[in-house]
């Protein structure tokens, strides 16, 4: 599990997080931790206290309800989905199983696939690549 990750399902279950100087402060229900997360914090200590020094630059949360559930705040997850990136998650829905593109592909409506078609057509790049995935053809063709 990625440090952005440990913080991300952590602050899901009501952990609260946050650095004094050079100590890392977990505040927890009792009981809530298990041994693995107890061991996840000690050896992802230095990156937590980097994620959470870096947030605060950036605000933690996000007052707009999730898009995906529209009940909770968002937080921003750094270094998710890849090192170096960011992106702002929902706790409840991050610990929901993420479709494939095939299942996303299947639940499209047929205005959708044609929508998606237009975009890829119009130059979209994404559009495209999602298309080509969707389709079994190699994403790499993706136009110049």
């Amino acid at each position: 599990m990625t440090p952005a990750r440990l913080l991300a399902d952590l602050r899901g279950r009501g952990v609260a997080l946050c650095v004094d100087g050079a100590a890392l402060e977990v505040d927890a229900p009792a009981g809530l931790l298990t041994p693995a997360d107890r061991e996840a914090l000690r050896q992802h200590r230095d990156e937590l206290i980097g994620l959470l020094s870096a947030e605060a630059v950036r605000p933690p949360v996000s007052v707009e309800p999730c898009l995906g559930c529209g009940t909770s705040a968002w937080f921003w997850c750094a270094d998710w989905p890849e090192p170096d990136t960011g992106r702002w998650l929902c706790a409840t829905c991050s610990r929901r199983p993420v479709p494939t593109l095939h299942e996303v592909a299947a639940g499209l409506t047929a205005d959708e696939h044609r929508l998606l078609e237009a975009e890829a057509a119009a130059g979209d790049p994404l559009a495209h690549r999602v298309l080509a995935l969707i389709e079994g053809r190699a994403p790499e063709a993706t136009p110049a």
